[in-house]
């Protein structure tokens, strides 16, 4: 084998690898952009000092739209009673949500008031299940489960926010005008 030949095979292999090399690239380029693109649903729950509630939250967290989301294994016993009923019967939680584009939320009240207090030492496994687009537009399934914990929220102490101060603040004024315009009368 010549000099020449010898150059000709090393160009050769270096043409394949540098091919192969660059469809490798696409293929991840590929690959990562649709992983970029999926939906990623979460649950968890949400305490409001300012109204002292705890909300149940579905929400999409990725970059692509979900569809047909379901909520499974919710457990109703962790409900408040004066909730029970919309909650089984009306809300997301039983219904499903037809579709949640990236960066919003369903919530729903689940807890309020001193009734918190009773739920300090649980928590709950909840699953959810949804579709999106896949690869080639077709919809894949996909399934997740996640811990509700009460727990965490018990014993913790919390100030109301400054605009619960203001409303509270406006409407005591609301409330001393109202009462002074009335003793004019």
């Amino acid at each position: 084998m010549t000099s020449a030949d010898t150059i000709q095979v090393v160009s050769c292999v270096s043409a394949v690898v540098s091919s192969i090399g660059a469809i490798g690239a696409i293929a991840v380029a590929l690959l990562l952009g649709y992983r970029a693109s999926l939906p990623q649903i979460v649950l968890y729950l949400d305490h409001d000092s300012d109204h002292s509630c705890m909300y149940f939250v579905v929400k999409n967290v990725g970059n692509g739209v979900a569809h047909d989301i379901s909520i499974h294994d919710f457990d109703f016993t962790m409900v408040d009673s004066k909730f029970l009923d919309y909650a089984k019967n009306r809300s997301f939680i039983t219904k499903g949500i037809p579709c949640l584009v990236p960066g919003s939320s369903r919530r729903t009240v689940i807890l309020a008031g001193h009734s918190m207090a009773k739920y300090s030492n649980r928590s709950a496994n909840v699953k959810v299940s949804y579709t999106s687009r896949g690869m080639l537009r077709r919809s894949v399934s996909r399934s997740e489960s996640f811990v509700l914990d009460y727990y965490s929220f018990s014993g913790s102490l919390y100030l109301a926010s400054d605009l619960h101060e203001i409303n509270c603040s406006m409407k005591a004024i609301s409330d001393s005008l109202g009462s002074f315009v009335n003793g004019r009368s």
